[in-house]
């Protein structure tokens, strides 16, 4: 079962975290950007503070621009959940973002799967410092 949790917005971007067990949904709607910072880092403390959770995916579905500034804050997020032994996925993202995080070179960072019910299906092979591998797993 999913629950919200937690919700923020500003007249950019709307956020909102679901939960189910040991995963935290953070969905965002809208324009990822600077003006964002502020909602996005109270919404990855909130779940960070939450011991239950072991997995966060980060769904972009809905997202439509995304600057570098939240490249920026997507790493930060990345680096504090490592600290705490929490794993971030991205997932879903529409072309124009999926490009961008090519770009730069997120899929070496991420886990980015294209469906939010396939981030639990990335299986963590080692896990240091913040920094994760993932293998696909083999499909019967």
């Amino acid at each position: 079962m999913s629950l919200i949790v937690y919700e923020a917005a500003n007249e950019k971007l709307s956020i909102s975290v679901t939960t189910v067990n040991d995963t935290a949904t953070i969905s965002l709607k809208g324009v990822f950007s600077v003006y964002a910072r502020r909602n996005f880092n109270s919404t990855y403390v909130f779940v960070l503070n939450k011991a239950e959770i072991k997995n966060i995916v980060v769904n972009l579905a809905a997202v439509k621009f995304m600057d570098s500034s939240a490249l920026g804050m997507l790493l930060e997020l990345r680096e504090y959940a490592g600290a705490v032994n929490q794993l971030v996925c991205l997932s879903n993202p529409i072309e124009n973002v999926k490009q961008m995080l090519n770009i730069a070179c997120f899929y070496k960072l991420f886990s980015i799967v294209d469906d939010v019910s396939l981030a639990k299906q990335k299986v963590p092979v080692a896990h240091c410092a913040g920094q994760c591998i993932f293998f696909e797993p083999a499909l019967a």
